[in-house]
This record gives C-alpha cells, sequence and structure tokens, in this order.
C-alpha cells in the first residue's frame, strides 16, 4: 500500500500493475477534480522485466483501457515512476537537507505538528529510495521520527513513516534483485505506549530490550517488519542483500539478514577468533565468512547453511588450506537418507578453485578438500 501522499506518483507517463489480472498499464493522462482525481490507463503489450530493464524499449499498447481513482488505486502497483531515479546526492549540513551544497526544501510545518523548530532538531540520512531520502529526525530527546522526503511531490514534501522511542538507529540500502533500504531501530530495556483512558502517553520500563527491523521497497513501501526480544547490535558489514550484526555484549555472536526476493532470513552465528574474510556472491545467493577457526556459508533462500563454529583440528587444518580462496562460486547441499552433504566451490581472486565436501551424519562432520 501506498501512502497517501505518494498518490503524485501515479501521473503521466507512469507504468502500473493491476494486482487482479497481472496486467501492466501505462498512464495516458490524469485529470484533478477536487479532492479525488482519475488517471486513462492503457495496456502495454510487454513484461515487468522488459519495463523495468530495457531503457530503450518501445511500448507497444494492446486494446483495454482501464481507470483508477483514487478509490481503487490499491489494486495497482507502482512498477516504474514518471520521475527520473533519485540519486545519492544528498547530505545534511548545520541540520539542512542539501542537494548537491544547496538547500532541497524547508520543513518547518512538518516541525510544527510537533512544536519543533529547524534549530532543535537535526537530521541524519538513512538511505535513500527510487522517490524519496529517508531521514533520522531528532531533537537528542523523547522526539524522533523516521521521516521520507519526496522531491518530486507538489506538496507535502515530507512524509512521517515512523515515530517512537527508539534510541539507536541505523539505515542501510540493500541491492538485490530490486532495491531495498533496511532500517534497524532499538528499544534499550523501555518502550512508550498510550493510557487510552485519559490519552496522555507514559513510559514503560521492561526488563529486555527489543530491535524492530523494517525493510522499505525502492517505492518507499514497507514489505517487511518484524520485532526482536534483544539488540541486533551495530551492523559491521553490508553488502548485496547482506547485513551483519555483532553482538554488543558478546563479541563472538554474530546475525545474519537478508532479505531477497521478498524472502527475509535472519541467522545467528558464533564466531571463533577474528573474522579474516566476509564475501557474497554475485547473484545475493549467499555470505560466505571464515576465521581461523569457523567457517559458514549463509544462503538467503530456504537452503541450509553451512555452519562449521566447533573448533577442531581437522577443520582448522582444513580452513588454513583455504586462505586466499575468499569467493564461493558454488554450493549445494544433498540430503540422503540421514546425511546431508554440503558441497562448497572457492576460488581466489585470480580465479583459481578449491573444492569443499562436508559430510554431517548423526552430529559428526568429516571433510574433504580436492
Amino acid at each position: 500500500m501506498f501512502n497517501f501522499c505518494d498518490e503524485y506518483l501515479f501521473t503521466k507517463g507512469t507504468v502500473v500493475k493491476n494486482i487482479i489480472n497481472g496486467r501492466l498499464y501505462l498512464v495516458i493522462s490524469r485529470k484533478e477534480k477536487g479532492e479525488t482525481w482519475t488517471c486513462s490507463l492503457r495496456e502495454i503489450n510487454a513484461s515487468e522485466t522488459e519495463i523495468l530493464y530495457n531503457k530503450t524499449i518501445v511500448l507497444n499498447f494492446k486494446e483495454d483501457h482501464a481507470k483508477m481513482t483514487r478509490m481503487n488505486s490499491s489494486i495497482y502497483h507502482l512498477v516504474r515512476p514518471a520521475f527520473p531515479k533519485l540519486k545519492d546526492e544528498y547530505s545534511v549540513e548545520n541540520g539542512v537537507l542539501m542537494k548537491n551544497n544547496e538547500p532541497v526544501s524547508d520543513y518547518s510545518d512538518l516541525l510544527a505538528e510537533y512544536g519543533k523548530t529547524a534549530e532543535s532538531v537535526s537530521l541524519h540520512i538513512l538511505g535513500v529510495t527510487d522517490i524519496s531520502v529517508i531521514l533520522d529526525m531528532t531533537d537528542g530527546g523523547e522526539y524522533r521520527s523516521v521521516v521520507g522526503y519526496h522531491p518530486n511531490a507538489p506538496e507535502d514534501r515530507f512524509v512521517s513513516l515512523e515515530e517512537d522511542g527508539y534510541e539507536n538507529l541505523y539505515g542501510i540500502c540493500l541491492e538485490s534483485d530490486k532495491r531495498y533500504l533496511c532500517i534497524t531501530a532499538e528499544y534499550p530495556e523501555q518502550i512508550v505506549s498510550r493510557n487510552l483512558d485519559n490519552y496522555e502517553e507514559e513510559v514503560k520500563m521492561l526488563d529486555y530490550d527489543r530491535t524492530d527491523l523494517v525493510v522499505f521497497d525502492s517505492f518507499e513501501c514497507r514489505v517487511y517488519r518484524h520485532t526482536y526480544d534483544y539488540l541486533l547490535g551495530k551492523p559491521v558489514f553490508s553488502k548485496g542483500c547482506f547485513i551483519v550484526y555483532q553482538d554488543e555484549e558478546n563479541a563472538s555472536l554474530y546475525r545474519v539478514f537478508s532479505f531477497k526476493n521478498g524472502f527475509p532470513k535472519m541467522t545467528e552465528i558464533l564466531v571463533t577468533g577474528d573474522i579474516e574474510v566476509i564475501s557474497v556472491d554475485a547473484d545475493n545467493n549467499g555470505i560466505f565468512i571464515r576465521s581461523a577457526e569457523s567457517l559458514f556459508f549463509i544462503t538467503s533462500n530456504y537452503e541450509k547453511n553451512l555452519i562449521l563454529s566447533s573448533p577442531s583440528r581437522e577443520l582448522h587444518k582444513v580452513i588454513s588450506q583455504l586462505k586466499g580462496y575468499d569467493h564461493v562460486v558454488d554450493f549445494s547441499v544433498l540430503t540422503v537418507t540421514s546425511k546431508d552433504c554440503y558441497s562448497l566451490e572457492a576460488a581466489t581472486s585470480n580465479g583459481k578453485t578449491k573444492n569443499l565436501d562436508v559430510y554431517l551424519s548423526y552430529g559428526i562432520y568429516t571433510f574433504n578438500l580436492w
């Protein structure tokens, strides 16, 4: 679902998809009437992949026509906006949002709703989607909000996306089959709740921490949200569709989050010693993590992970022979009766390869490196 303010995206030249019949349409025109609007649509003879990735495509039309209004816009998904994608050319200087070193907009009206002024609030850029700049807006005290700035909107360019009593906030852009923005908000041992009887806000102290993890797609639609009853920690690595968090209390505990093709996955691993290698394959199928005493390949799909976290003489020998082979180019898992066979092919930067077969049977690992 789009935010109410995002209706400006439904304009001439925009490509949308009807989620009921699966057809793609081009917005031919838009007419405003009072507080409502109507878009005339024409069906396109092209696939969604061609629309997204073929920049020179010539659109051919089919016979079907349709009308989109504010009342039925929920059955249409945005495929390609008429506006060009935003670039990473935004910054914050002295509390002012800048584009190429020039102030971009006045957000005093938004601040006035919360009784704030530009001088009392600081901004931090969490990430840039195709249509908006996502900002962390705080006064250093109780007030904090995640805000989306829409430079192409005719009005109401600032939109509040998340508001709560979080303390630590991280934003990371993920690249997989499309762009996602992952926001991690930590709440150390407290939660803000509202007393519905007298409409007063109160802070209840809890005996546990929690973290909200929220993923927005490239059009600022929230596509995933999950609350964990612990602090994820600060992100220490991100690439492709993966983010690696390190626990602040247990330095050996890492959490690997991935979001690819709409599939979220969180995996906890215990790493013995310092991490020597972290790499992600070109197709975002998995992340390879290796220390001197442990080795992991965490997939971004439903496949099993390879987790070798128990130090042993045999594992140490295998890992020592894999030094320099820092990129996984192939990985598969085969299960026969009660035995799992993991096959991993690792390569050097020069293209030399080694293959590691790991057999797991009744909790015992055996290795074959060739």
